[in-house]
């Protein structure tokens, strides 16, 4: 028999944000939803009112060239007025649709948010045959031409600067799955160089994301003695470089792969491919671990270039006013950063990072006990432990700290 004592946290999922609105408040944007369609293989547009949302259906190679976007373009105000040109014939059908079938649409959400809309800006409400609705589709978009020129205006001017700057590449999916399925073939490019190489330009096969990288293609330095001991540096040099990309991007591996293969080739194979196993299946395994980036723990934890990417922007996250210290602890012992980032419950929490960091600052500058191996991750532990039970990021600054150095006490009296 189990007894669950009132108010206890039965499970604890990653936090989720959610928009609740009413018809008469929500925006425009509630009421579309962009979906990709295994019907459509092209790269038209469909529109599909039968829903509570409209649905605007495309490819799925355009739905994640637009969601790329999108997340790239979020914070900057302006630009929205390009991604809301994109809505305006969708707009327009939708409107016209509506005003001919209110009886097959007026049951659906987005029916009568958009009827709100439409009263609010002083225009015909829906079944209306009198509507202009070209004109009113352009003020429910708050009237995006004349703001799109402007930006065009401002695009000219700032040509001859964006012109310097560099595309960065990046292969498609299936480009990326034919150099895995062959890496048992070029064993030997892979480890010395020599060989037959991968063929690495396949006709068609690499595409172009468009960011301002002025100092793309830096110089990553590897200690042949001691490998690991530049990756504080390296991770701040390719972070700083990439530092646009957004979490999103980072996180395709088609990126990686291109870069791992045609720009850090040499780096990755300094830093991780030193010594070629004498098992051609376990080197295969081997450059499959550093070459690719197949799911989200090889990203942070495996791929040659796309883990220093990480580490950067956790370092920058967590310590911007000095994330190469920061790095140099994390990375003190391996085993560190493993035991900190490869649990979720604590390593998707900044302000939880950032308390567990001041701790380890203050062990860092004494007697560095907390960072032995088994001291820390007893520690690590515990905290995931605890955070099983109460979320962390609920507690007050005061009692988060006095938990964090409770358990990191009880770790350095249980390892003493």
């Amino acid at each position: 028999e189990v007894e669950i004592e009132p108010g206890s946290v039965l499970a604890v999922e990653e936090p989720k944000s959610y928009w609740i609105d009413r018809a008469d408040e929500a925006p425009l944007g509630s009421i579309f939803v962009h979906k990709p369609s295994f019907d459509i293989h092209d790269e038209r547009w469909k529109v599909n009112l039968e829903a509570e949302r409209v649905e605007i259906l495309m490819s799925q190679e355009v739905a994640d060239l637009h969601k790329s976007v999108r997340e790239r373009l979020k914070d900057e105000m302006d630009v929205q007025y390009w991604m809301n040109s994109l809505y305006l014939p969708a707009l327009i059908k939708v409107l016209y649709e509506a005003d001919r079938n209110v009886e097959d649409y007026e049951e659906y959400r987005w029916f009568s948010v958009l009827d709100n809309l439409l009263d609010n800006k002083g225009c015909h409400k829906l079944g209306s045959q009198k509507a202009d609705r070209f004109l009113d589709a352009q003020k429910l978009l708050q009237l995006p031409f004349a703001k799109i020129l402007r930006l065009l205006n401002q695009e000219n001017s700032a040509f001859s600067t964006r012109r310097t700057m560099n595309k960065l590449k990046h292969y498609t999916l299936e480009a990326v799955e034919n150099l895995r399925q062959k890496v048992h073939l070029h064993l030997e490019w892979y480890y010395e160089k020599e060989g037959v190489s991968p063929n690495l330009y396949p006709l068609g096969s690499i595409r172009e994301i468009r960011l301002e990288l002025p100092q793309f293609n830096p110089e990553l330095v590897v200690d042949s003695s001691k490998p690991s001991s530049n990756d504080p540096e390296n991770a701040l040099i390719v972070y700083n470089a990439l530092r646009s990309l957004t979490p999103h991007q980072a996180s395709l591996e088609c990126l990686w792969v291109y870069l791992s293969h045609c720009v850090y080739d040499d780096y990755v194979r300094k830093r991780w491919l030193t010594r070629r196993p004498s098992d051609d299946g376990k080197a295969a395994k081997h450059v499959r671990n550093h070459f690719f980036a197949e799911g989200t723990r090889a990203l942070i934890r495996d791929n040659g270039v796309s883990r220093l990417w990480w580490l950067g922007k956790t370092a920058h996250d967590v310590a911007p006013n000095d994330p190469g210290q920061f790095l140099h602890i994390l990375l003190f012992r391996q085993d560190v950063r493993s035991a900190l980032l490869e649990r979720t419950s604590i390593s998707m929490n900044i302000r939880v990072l950032r308390e567990i960091y001041a701790v380890m600052r203050e062990d860092w500058h004494a007697e560095k006990k907390l960072l032995e191996r088994f001291t820390f991750r007893d520690w690590m532990k515990a905290l995931n432990r605890r955070g099983g039970v109460v979320l962390l990021d609920s507690l007050p600054d005061k009692e988060l700290e006095e938990l964090l150095r409770l358990e990191a006490a009880r770790a350095l009296r249980e390892n003493s």
